[in-house]
C-alpha cells in the first residue's frame, strides 16, 4: 500500500516536473528582485540571486514562452506580472535607447570611470605596450573628469603613469590615495583627475581591506560639486578559483565540491563587506551639501543592495543615455554591469558609452553631463 502511494507521488512529480521547475524559477526571480532591499550583512543569499538576475530572468522568459506554447492559461496569467516587472528591471542591463535625449544646447563635460587593473602591471611581457594603449585611449577621449580604480604609480619612474597623464590630459588636477605602498616606491590605490580646480579632498576608509572611496570637491560651472570615486570590495578570486570556474563541467567529485564551497565563501564575504562599504558611502553622500557625481567599480550589479543604497536619490547615466548591452566586465561572465556613473538630478546625462576595448578586465565608461535645461 505504501509502495503504491510512493509510486503515485513520484509519477505526479514527474508529470508536473515542468511546472515545478517553472515555479522554482519564479521564486528565484522574486528573491532576486527583492535582494536590493535586504542587506547581505543580515542575510546574504538574496544578494547572490540578485547577482544572477539576468540569467534567472532569461530562464523565466523561456519558461513563459513554453507555457504559452503548452497553453497552460491559468499559469500564464500568474507568470505575466513577474515577466513584465522583470522586463522593467532588465532595462538596467539592456537599454534600447529609443528616447535618449540629444545633446543639450548648453555646455557639457565628459565623465569617465575606468578600472585600469594597475595599467596591466603584472602582465610582465606586455605591460608597457598595454599601458601605452590605455594612454592612447585616454588621449583620444580626453575626459574633463576621470576616475581611476586600481590605479598604480611608481615613484622611481620605472613605470610612469601620473607624470605622463598630467602632461597630455586637460584633466591634470589630480587627487590620489594609496592604501597599499610597497617599499616606499610602489603605490596602489585610486585616483581622480579633473580639468577643474580642486577645492577640497577627502577619503572614506573601509577597515580590513585595500578598497576605498575618495571624494573630490571641484568648481564646476560656478558651483562646488563633489566627485565620489569608489572601489568597493571584490570577490578576490585566486588563480585556482578562476581555473576551476573555467574548467567546470558536470562530472563533480569531492575536490570540486570543496572548490565550490571556497568560491561561495568568497562571494558571501564580498557581499557582506560591500554592504558595509555601501552604507558608509551612502551616509557620506546624504550629508554632502553639494551636488554629486558618483563613479566607480562597485563590483556589484544594478540588482544589488550596494547599487540601491549608494544610488538612492541619484540618476544612473546608463539608464538615462545608454544604448544596447551595458555590461562593463571584460571577462567570461556576460551581462555584468558593475561600473557606474551616477549623478544628482540637477544634471542630465547624454551619450553614455561602454568602450569595448580589451585593455583591462573592466571596460571604461563615459558620458556627457550637463545641467538640466529649464
Amino acid at each position: 500500500m505504501k509502495e503504491k502511494k510512493h509510486k503515485s507521488i513520484f509519477r505526479l512529480l514527474i508529470k508536473n516536473s515542468f511546472l515545478i521547475i517553472s515555479y522554482a524559477i519564479i521564486i528565484l526571480l522574486v528573491i532576486s528582485m527583492l535582494s536590493p532591499l535586504i542587506s547581505p550583512h543580515k542575510f546574504w543569499f538574496p544578494a547572490f540571486t540578485g547577482l544572477t538576475f539576468p540569467y534567472i530572468f532569461i530562464a523565466t522568459i523561456i519558461v513563459f514562452v513554453l507555457i504559452l506554447l503548452r497553453k497552460y492559461k491559468k499559469h500564464l496569467f500568474i507568470f505575466l506580472p513577474f515577466v513584465l516587472f522583470g522586463i522593467y528591471i532588465f532595462y538596467n542591463y539592456y537599454h534600447p535607447g529609443f528616447f535618449n535625449s540629444k545633446n543639450p544646447k548648453s555646455g557639457t563635460i565628459k565623465i569617465m570611470s575606468f578600472n585600469v587593473r594597475l595599467f596591466d602591471l603584472y602582465n610582465w611581457k606586455n605591460n608597457q605596450p598595454n599601458r601605452n594603449k590605455i594612454f592612447q585611449l585616454l588621449n583620444r577621449e580626453n575626459p574633463g573628469i576621470l576616475c581611476f580604480q586600481e590605479y598604480y604609480y611608481q615613484k622611481d619612474g620605472g613605470f610612469p603613469t601620473t607624470d605622463t597623464l598630467v602632461k597630455f590630459l586637460t584633466a591634470n588636477n589630480i587627487h590620489t590615495s594609496y592604501p597599499v605602498i610597497n617599499k616606499g616606491d610602489y603605490f596602489f590605490g585610486i585616483a581622480t583627475l579633473t580639468e577643474f580646480p580642486i577645492v577640497n579632498k577627502g577619503e572614506i576608509i573601509f577597515s580590513g581591506t585595500s578598497n576605498m572611496s575618495i571624494y573630490t570637491d571641484i568648481l564646476l560651472w560656478g558651483d562646488t560639486v563633489r566627485i565620489y570615486n569608489n572601489h568597493l570590495e571584490s570577490i578576490r578570486f585566486g588563480y585556482e578559483d578562476y581555473r576551476f570556474i573555467n574548467q567546470l563541467d558536470l562530472n563533480v567529485d569531492s575536490s570540486e565540491v570543496k572548490d565550490t564551497k571556497n568560491i561561495i565563501r568568497r562571494i558571501k564575504r564580498a557581499f557582506v563587506k560591500r554592504a558595509k562599504q555601501a552604507d558608509a558611502v551612502a551616509t557620506h553622500i546624504a550629508a554632502c551639501p553639494y551636488p554629486v557625481i558618483v563613479c566607480g567599480d562597485f563590483n556589484d550589479t544594478p540588482v544589488s543592495y550596494a547599487y540601491r543604497t549608494i544610488g538612492s536619490g541619484l540618476k544612473d547615466a546608463y539608464c538615462e543615455a545608454g544604448k544596447g548591452i551595458g555590461s562593463t566586465y571584460n571577462g567570461k561572465i556576460p551581462l555584468l554591469r558593475i561600473d557606474f556613473i551616477l549623478h544628482s538630478p540637477i544634471y542630465k546625462a547624454y551619450n553614455f558609452k561602454v568602450i569595448k576595448e580589451d585593455l583591462s578586465d573592466h571596460f571604461p565608461i563615459t558620458c556627457l553631463l550637463g545641467k538640466v535645461e529649464k
